[in-house]
């Protein structure tokens, strides 16, 4: 399966990231991804910054995209924490997943979340769990 072919997969599951949130690839290769969400309204809290859930939203999506860009298996979420740090600014809202290990049943990726402007915005670990090979 090409790039390609994998991003329009995930972001067919994906409805909620792609649709009510504005999630979308930038970047993908073998266990790393790079992921965006752009800063509007729609995700924003009564204080005018994104929601943690909208953030959370974004890192899961970006490590659902790099922990399935692997090979054939297919990983889901089993855990995941997440520091939030400062409100993103910008008119983005960009997350990159780096795979930190990937063993036999599970995987675990950082994801380290910022706005265009360079302010970190989170950051999160997620564990991941691979059910089985992709049909």
């Amino acid at each position: 399966m090409t790039g390609k072919e994998l991003q329009k997969q995930v972001a067919a599951r994906e409805h909620f990231a792609v649709e009510a949130a504005g999630c979308e690839v930038v970047q993908m290769e073998r266990e790393h991804a790079v992921c965006r969400m752009p800063n509007c309204e729609k995700i924003k809290n009564e204080l005018g910054n994104p929601m943690g859930g909208a953030l959370f939203t974004l890192g899961d999506y970006t490590f659902a995209v790099a922990a399935n860009s692997a090979d054939d298996r297919f990983c889901i979420t089993q855990s995941a924490s997440v520091n939030y740090l400062r409100a993103a600014k910008g008119q983005w809202v960009i997350a990159e997943a780096e795979c930190v290990h990937s063993g036999h049943t599970t995987c675990v990726y950082s994801i380290r979340m910022r706005d265009e402007l360079g302010t970190q915005v989170a950051l999160m670990s997620f564990t991941g769990y691979y059910l089985s090979a992709r049909e």
